[in-house]
């Protein structure tokens, strides 16, 4: 027997060179599950579940435990056989369900199997371009399953221009001891087995077999339906959790870009999961327009769109905290007002406040000099109530801009009522956090007595009363009032990521203007426009998470798994909490706008800071992945971030 030139591929093999090592070969022959045809679910007794919830779907009266029983069944059907395989047909005759029954889950079981498997895409790479040498190809399988099926399920697959398959069933002989492939061997009357490699993922059944039957072999390395990020430890049902891990396992191809694949893997369930809650909502409740929310709506519309095949009206709707500002000050421009419109954050200085409220000028600087005013001074609502000189000052800016925050207004109300139509209920979606454009659009609403109800669909909502809207209609998908303080720091610590994902392709909406009798929304510049690396990372993440999107949801049995908004987060609460080292490179040099471009996690060296804490504490605020920043500065100690990070957001309230 020849040597054999390579014992082993993995999905990161040279597909280029591994052909190159099978040229030699005349005849290849491929195992076919788990080699060239992967199943979506866990493990092979996972179907069972499938089949009884498929079964139960379709009938009134229900079964209960048919996976035991099915694999009970299979392994007296083998004991009681006289041949080395066993027939579907034989097994389902030891099943104590009547014959009608039986009929009925076999031709379940049938559709089932083809309906889990998909195509191992390296290994589909390596069998076509093997075909293309020239190679005579077959297949070789241990299965109960009829040849039928399996020819079924190779169309499916696009596994084609085989010469035959050899099925265990039809044979009654399986691949242990070399027994399938000798009957192979005689059967094609093949001579010259030094000219035949097998290919296949079992070192028993297909490495150390095909030997013994006196053909060279091949082995692939076995998929763990895992990935880094996976669904575990949290709550939902296990079943659920292992099936969509093998799912986004058997669907990653190596070969696409890293960031598309992270898209697959971080974001795409919680792309799905999100988009399928609203069309669940939306379906019960009903709406007649849905308005997507700039900019974090922009891949949230087109996830809509593909799940929901365009049964509802939607729109992408230009808007954002400072092109609302004026109809959100509701004709009220006191100081007091528009302070809290303005929706101040924790540590705000005076310099970003007019910032917020588009009054960092030239002018409003020196004014400040005049009046001994410190631009770089903390305020808060309770500040410009009790510091007489600093109402005075923002009274002097505010009365100034009185009559651009009524055009800004008129100009918004314009744009809105653009999309009303006979509207009776309007669905607004956003990632969240506290309403602030729906209640734009609501106080458009009732300015004009239009009596239409307005939804809002969030990923989170604001537990906490500061900052939020008040009187509008919210629905939080991650979180609501009703969450935790432990859910919310996980939200919390996941936002940053969430919202870099979500990016869209253009600058924010800072106003209003109009043209032939049109109003068209005024964009800032797009912040990432010479950053292309930032701008492709972004898309590609996108892209994988729709691809993810459109893949499980035309998934026969996607209606079959039960996923929680916690499963939902996990693959990006894990990414977040316990990032491989090039995951937290790769996503913590990326640029973050959020006030300045700054990376998600890319802290100096330690010692840099060792004498200068402040610079620490800025790049530590600037910075939206904190926990990866933590985790990043100090990579080489092992130390519970995630816990850490947790601390420092209960101590602080942030």
């Amino acid at each position: 027997m020849k040597k054999l030139l390579v014992n082993k591929i993995s999905n990161n093999s040279d597909i280029e060179k591994i052909c190159l090592m099978f040229d030699e070969y005349r005849i290849v022959t491929f195992d076919i599950f788990d080699t060239l045809v992967k199943r979506n679910v866990y493990s092979p007794v996972d179907v069972f579940q499938l089949i009884e919830k498929q079964y139960n779907l379709e009938h009134t009266i229900k079964i209960k435990g048919f996976a035991s029983e099915r694999s009970a069944a299979e392994q007296k059907a083998r004991r009681d056989s006289k041949y080395e395989e066993i027939t579907l047909d034989e097994i389902y005759n030891k099943l104590s369900y009547d014959a009608r029954v039986c009929s009925e889950l076999k031709k379940i079981e049938l559709n089932t199997e083809l309906n889990i498997c998909s195509p191992n895409t390296v290994m589909l790479d390596i069998y076509n371009k093997l075909l293309d040498k020239g190679k005579i190809v077959y297949l070789i399988s241990d299965m109960y399953l009829p040849q039928k099926a399996i020819l079924t399920i190779c169309s499916k697959c696009n596994i084609a221009n085989f010469k035959k398959v050899y099925v265990s069933s039809e044979h009654r002989c399986r691949k242990k001891g070399g027994r399938l492939f000798a009957k192979f061997i005689a059967s094609e009357a093949i001579d010259d087995i030094d000219h035949v490699i097998h290919i296949g993922d079992s070192f028993y059944a297909d490495y150390i077999s095909a030997r013994i039957a006196g053909i060279n072999a091949c082995m692939i390395s076995r998929s763990s339906k895992k990935t880094d990020y996976v669904i575990e430890n949290c709550e939902g049902d296990d079943f659920s959790k292992k099936t969509i891990n093998a799912f986004i396992s058997n669907h990653i191809d190596p070969k696409n870009n890293y960031f598309y694949n992270m898209g697959y893997i971080i974001y795409g369930l919680l792309l799905y999961s999100f988009t399928r809650w609203i069309l669940e909502n939306i379906g019960a409740e009903g709406t007649d327009k849905v308005l997507f929310l700039a900019r974090d709506s922009y891949i949230l519309q087109k996830a809509f769109v593909a799940l929901s095949e365009n049964r509802y009206d939607n729109d992408y709707f230009y808007v954002s905290r400072k092109s609302t500002f004026g109809m959100r000050l509701t004709e009220d421009y006191s100081v007091k007002n528009i302070v809290s419109k303005a929706h101040l954050r924790q540590g705000f200085l005076l310099e970003d406040l007019l910032k917020r409220i588009g009054a960092y000028t030239e002018k409003n600087v020196t004014l400040a000099n005049n009046m001994d005013v410190n631009l770089n001074m903390p305020i808060t609502l309770e500040s410009v109530d009790k510091n007489e000189i600093l109402n005075k000052y923002l009274y002097a800016v505010c009365l100034e801009l009185k009559q651009r925050f009524l055009e800004e207004a008129k100009m918004f109300e314009a744009y809105t009522m653009q999309f009303i139509k006979k509207d009776r209920k309007i669905t607004v979606v956003d990632v969240g956090w506290n309403g602030t454009a729906q209640k734009a659009i609501d106080t458009v609403l009732r300015k004009n007595r239009l009596d239409i109800q307005i939804e809002g669909y969030y990923l989170a909502v604001n537990k906490e009363d500061n900052g939020r809207e008040k009187d509008i209609a919210v629905k939080g998908f991650l979180s609501n009032e009703a969450s935790t303080e432990t859910q919310r720091i996980k939200i919390k610590a996941i936002m940053g990521l969430l919202e870099f994902f979500l990016s869209a392709p253009h600058g924010t909406t800072k106003g209003y203007c109009e043209k032939d009798y049109k109003v068209f929304p005024q964009l800032e510049i797009y912040e990432y426009q010479d950053k292309k690396y930032v701008q492709n990372a972004f898309s590609n993440l996108q892209e994988g998470a729709l691809k993810f999107v459109k893949d499980f949801g035309n998934w026969e049995f996607t209606d079959k798994i039960q996923i929680t908004p916690e499963m939902a987060m996990q693959p990006l609460l894990s990414l977040c909490r316990s990032a491989k080292r090039k995951d937290l490179k790769k996503f913590g040099d990326l640029l973050f706008y959020e006030g300045v471009l700054s990376p998600l996690a890319k802290p100096k060296r330690i010692y840099e800071y060792l004498f200068c804490v402040s610079q620490l504490k800025r790049d530590f605020g600037n910075s939206v992945w904190k926990v990866g920043f933590l985790k990043r500065l100090c990579h080489s100690i092992p130390l519970p971030y995630y816990q850490l990070y947790s601390i420092l957001i209960r101590r602080y309230k942030k």
